[in-house]
């Protein structure tokens, strides 16, 4: 018995039809008659009953063999996929999230580096990016996503490494009277409307924490809910918005970093503290730990 048999046994049990199963395998009818009668006289046992034309049933003894059959047709296939992973355990999925403002500006770079690299050939990553309001340390803890950039600070249930200092910049109009600066500080733009992004969320305070060490209170006019919002109320002359570095157009927006002790935060990878990596997601880490020689600002 053969599991070439099996697999015959197992598509003329789903047609019913001698002729319609030897083209779903791609064979002749007379080569699958062949290999069933060679398997009917191993087992002493019909395993169909021939009806008018190329119909068949399944005899009894047909129909208790079946379930055993596709079962052991399910532990060949699982066999297959163990034996190709034990061979290889750099394949698989792994899953990264990161959000726009956290590495929108080096994540796909460190990554299409990473092509080059014989063991990515088998490793497919799934990016998870936040555009809006969605954060993803809690799916990181849970298991449900491998690795995050993320700026939070002793995050709860996971592991972080610092990996880059994110850098403030003014983005303004290429009109704007600011707009030739090579730098700026708070009290430069302390009186120009401010157009924000996700009110209170951790950039927002952030930036709020900065105007407060220096005794100002900014002055936001309103907020948008995504990026390409903010960056579209920019260049229409509307005011100017303070964000990390971002893809812009140059001819409509400039990006002035602010100069403060305070305009760089740290942009953190991080992993679950509980669960264990699988190996191909702790390869994907490690490449990223290793990319950079000390953490840069981006």
């Amino acid at each position: 018995m053969t599991l070439q048999q099996l697999l015959y046994f197992k598509e003329i049990s789903n047609t019913l039809h001698f002729t319609e199963a030897a083209q779903n395998l791609h064979i002749t009818q007379s080569a699958l008659s062949c290999a069933i009668a060679v398997l009917e006289r191993e087992l002493g046992e019909a395993l169909f009953v021939r009806e008018r034309g190329k119909r068949v049933r399944l005899t009894s003894f047909g129909k208790s063999l079946l379930p055993m059959v596709n079962r052991c047709i399910e532990d060949f296939n699982l066999l297959e996929d163990t034996a190709r992973q034990l061979r290889n355990t750099l394949s698989g999925e792994v899953s990264v999230a990161y959000s726009f403002i956290n590495g929108g500006s080096f994540v796909p770079r460190i990554f299409s580096s990473f092509h080059a690299l014989e063991p990515f050939r088998d490793i497919k990553i799934n990016f998870n990016i936040n555009y809006k309001r969605v954060h993803y340390e809690e799916a990181c803890a849970r298991g449900e996503v491998d690795l995050v950039f993320s700026s939070m600070t002793n995050p709860e249930n996971l592991e972080s490494v610092l990996f880059a200092r994110q850098q403030l910049y003014a983005a303004m109009p290429v009109n704007h009277p600011l707009s030739g600066e090579q730098s700026l500080t708070i009290e430069d733009i302390s009186g120009e409307p401010l157009i924000g992004y996700n009110e209170h969320d951790f950039l927002d305070n952030w930036i709020r924490d900065i105007f407060r060490a220096h005794s100002i209170h900014p002055n936001f006019i309103f907020y948008c809910e995504d990026w390409l919002d903010q960056l579209s109320q920019v260049a229409l002359g509307n005011g100017i918005a303070i964000m990390s570095r971002t893809n812009i157009d140059p001819e409509l927006i400039r990006l002035i970093p602010i100069a403060d002790e305070r305009s760089q935060r740290a942009i953190y990878l991080m992993w679950a503290k509980n669960r264990r990596l699988s190996p191909a997601a702790e390869y994907v880490r490690d490449c990223c730990l290793s990319f950079y020689e000390e953490p840069p600002v981006v």
